[in-house]
């Protein structure tokens, strides 16, 4: 694990509650207001305490200080920064039949890669594969965002993701990279049951060139509307929904 050093702020009950339950952070103060019995601010102080978390009562609007935001729910986790896995833990154990890995190429918006993570783990995915300096810092919104899955969900880092999907390509995992090329082939057409890294790409640049040429191949949504194109998280849902989901059509 890579512990990266400083403190952070966590607000609301999803990700404060996943971050006490995991135990993945270091975790040091827990602020909240006064919690009304059966409440889940009470619920959230209780498991605090039973963690050995020092526990402080304190105002809305302190909270909301500390928070950076009004979306807050009565709770702030002062905690350690994420430790995030490395490769080696991919590599380690031998790609089994329907295993999917998501891979992240340079996504910044805190809300997407949330959302990512959180659809990642709903569909049954092994895991997020993560560039280690370009993509969106893992901060408080993105745990928002992901209703707290990002707490306890394994997350891997690499330091090159070209060279990482070469790596996984020769342990035997199958790479596709959703694409809006016009020679990228149809979900549909898609056979789920190889163990498969799935790649997304940046929202407005889509995969790097380097990237796709690690593909084995890109793959599309089609669409019958007049959009453009699909949000990467929505387009992400869909291509993962195929590839967890054996046989099912989507």
């Amino acid at each position: 694990m890579n512990h990266a050093r400083g403190r952070e702020h966590l607000h609301g009950i999803a990700p404060v509650e996943a971050a006490l339950r995991a135990e993945r952070r270091s975790l040091h103060t827990l602020w909240c207001r006064d919690a009304r019995p059966g409440s889940r601010v009470e619920e959230v102080t209780a498991l605090a305490r039973e963690r050995g978390v020092t526990v402080r009562t304190t105002s809305d609007d302190d909270l909301e200080r500390r928070a950076g935001s009004r979306t807050h729910q009565g709770v702030v986790l002062a905690c350690g920064a994420l430790p995030l896995s490395a490769l080696r833990e991919i590599l380690e154990s031998p790609p089994g039949a329907g295993d999917v890995v998501l891979a992240l190429d340079q996504v910044e918006d805190p809300q997407n890669v949330g959302g990512l993570i959180r659809t990642a783990a709903f569909l049954g995915a092994r895991a997020v594969l993560l560039h280690r300096a370009r993509r969106a810092p893992l901060t408080a919104t993105v745990s928002k965002a992901s209703a707290g899955t990002l707490e306890w969900f394994p997350l891997v880092e690499s330091g090159n993701l070209a060279d990482s999907l070469l790596r996984l390509a020769r342990e035997g995992w199958r790479v596709l990279g959703s694409a809006l090329d016009e020679g990228a082939v149809d979900h549909r057409a898609i056979e789920p049951g190889p163990a498969t890294v799935l790649v997304v790409g940046n929202e407005g640049r889509g995969i790097r060139p380097l990237t796709a040429k690690r593909c084995d191949a890109l793959v599309t949504i089609e669409g019958r509307g007049n959009a453009e194109s699909l949000n990467v998280t929505v387009a992400a849902g869909i291509l993962l929904a195929r590839l967890c989901g054996g046989s099912a059509q989507t």
